[in-house]
């Protein structure tokens, strides 16, 4: 019976930590946080959506959120992509293709510092980790 408990325990921890995760990632140039826009959102910002169960899974998909103070018939204020999940030792990168091309997007696992392949500019995306509610979703 103690055994059972200890499995049970034990499987609901890693349950627990394996859920929908959001990683928020506003944009800093030179260490400062790029100013948020007139209305108070958040400028240049990324936010992938990604379940931590699909780490290990061929052909993983992600959300990638864009974020802009205004848009354009090219550029729209807010762009989301289905994006193809990447996650390394090292590193959670997503991949996706717009308007521009082929991009990639990735974040360094302990840093949490975010950039994009092939980037030349000391701009970086800083992100925080947060938990998805999904308890209001009804299927």
């Amino acid at each position: 019976m103690r055994t059972a408990i200890v499995i049970f325990t034990l499987l609901f921890s890693i349950q627990a930590l394996a859920a929908p995760k959001q990683l928020i990632c506003p944009k800093y140039e030179n260490d400062v946080e790029v100013p948020k826009c007139p209305d108070g959102s958040q400028d240049t910002a990324r936010i992938i959506r990604l379940d931590t169960n699909d780490f290990n899974t061929p052909g993983a998909k992600a959300e990638l959120e864009l974020l802009r103070c205004e848009g354009s018939a090219y550029l729209p204020k807010v762009e989301i992509h289905q994006a193809d999940l990447t996650v390394t030792s090292s590193a959670i990168t997503v991949s996706y293709t717009d308007i521009s091309g082929e991009n990639a997007f990735s974040v360094n696992r302990k840093t949490l510092k975010g950039r994009y392949a092939g980037q030349v500019t000391d701009a970086y995306w800083l992100c925080t980790i947060e938990d998805i509610d999904a308890s209001a979703n009804q299927i």
